[in-house]
């Protein structure tokens, strides 16, 4: 039986489930604030290094007008140095609660690698312990650890630096579309300055080693790219555990909580009427026992 002292002790436990559910979504949303300007700051730092990139690209141009044998694929080259064919970068996470977030996004890697045999490196612990598991092991495939919470960019630009050298880049990572999706990507980044992305172009000579100048170019935007997944990654996986694990916890604790304060008024109620009839019906006797 639940006295009314007991029923006013669940009404405010909902009251700070609920409150407490408030501060869960506010500091998640703070966060991803926060890691959504550190894309933000990438986004203008690509856009500026490919005007850049272009304003090179017509200085060369304009040197070649006086050579017996111009080159004339300028506009359409990439003049990174290329080594090896190809690599996948997986990004996951150092921790599992992320419901089926991580998990998809391994499948999805794990498919193309099987398809392209290209080298693979995979970012964080929960990506390495699935592949541990598999009973297809590829014997060109890196892991490095991912700490969510304190991410050592220094390893992530070495690893920048690495996959540069490869022809063609893709990288896999989760993707923030809302609060309750979350969804696999998978984003090559090989190819990632276009004549058609500028919009405004100087026409300038640059004095020596053009060429040099764009490879660098090419070779930090791949680096600035990669760490925006990671970014971008970090959004999704924020939204992922708020949904799964915060409000998911909490709204179960709430209906148990409500579950139980209906039964506990219920019981009251039952018990409220049972005293009334017991009242009405003694008071019935001792009328039948004055008129006697």
């Amino acid at each position: 039986m639940y006295s009314k002292a007991e029923l006013k002790k669940y009404s405010d436990a909902v009251a700070t489930i609920k409150s407490i559910t408030r501060v869960y979504e506010e500091a998640a949303a703070r966060r991803i604030k926060l890691v959504q300007l550190s894309v933000e700051k990438i986004d203008d730092f690509v856009g500026a290094a490919a005007d850049t990139y272009l304003n090179v690209k017509f200085g060369l141009l304009a040197e070649q007008r006086d050579k017996k044998a111009p080159k004339q694929n300028i506009l359409t080259s990439s003049f990174r140095k290329k080594t090896k064919k190809g690599i996948t970068v997986l990004i996951t996470s150092k921790d599992q609660y992320y419901g089926n977030l991580i998990p998809n996004i391994y499948r999805e890697w794990h498919k193309d690698m099987l398809e392209t045999k290209f080298d693979g490196i995979i970012l964080g612990n929960t990506g390495t312990h699935l592949f541990e598991k598999e009973e297809i092991k590829f014997a060109n495939v890196e892991s490095f650890d991912l700490d969510d919470s304190n991410i050592d960019w220094k390893v992530i630009y070495q690893i920048g630096e690495r996959i540069s050298q490869y022809e063609k880049i893709v990288v896999y990572y989760g993707a923030y579309k809302t609060v309750l999706t979350q969804v696999a990507e998978k984003n090559d980044i090989s190819n990632s300055i276009s004549v058609g992305q500028v919009q405004k172009v100087k026409r300038y000579l640059f004095e020596a080693k053009g060429e040099k100048i764009l490879g660098d170019v090419e070779t930090d935007v791949i680096k600035a790219l990669l760490q925006k997944r990671i970014y971008q990654s970090q959004i999704a996986k924020y939204a992922a555990r708020i949904k799964i694990l915060e409000i998911g916890q909490v709204a179960e604790k709430m209906s148990q909580v409500l579950g139980d304060l209906s039964k506990g008024r219920k019981k009251v109620h039952k018990n409220l009427n049972n005293k009334k009839q017991l009242q009405l019906y003694t008071g019935v006797d001792l009328w039948e026992g004055e008129s006697q």
